[in-house]
C-alpha cells in the first residue's frame, strides 16, 4: 500500500464524490444515533 503523499499527482489529486456519498450517510446517521444516546445518559453534577 503507498501513503497518499506518495501518489503521482499528489497532492492535486482527484476523486469521485458519489463513491463516498453511501457511507458519508451512514456515517452521519450512525453519529446522530450516537449522539443521542449520549443526551439520554444522566450527566454528572
Amino acid at each position: 500500500m503507498t501513503w497518499i503523499w506518495q501518489q503521482p499527482d499528489w497532492p492535486d489529486f482527484r476523486y469521485d464524490k458519489r463513491a463516498f456519498e453511501d457511507r458519508e450517510l451512514e456515517f452521519r446517521l450512525n453519529s446522530e444515533r450516537l449522539a443521542g444516546r449520549f443526551d439520554a445518559l444522566p450527566m454528572a453534577s
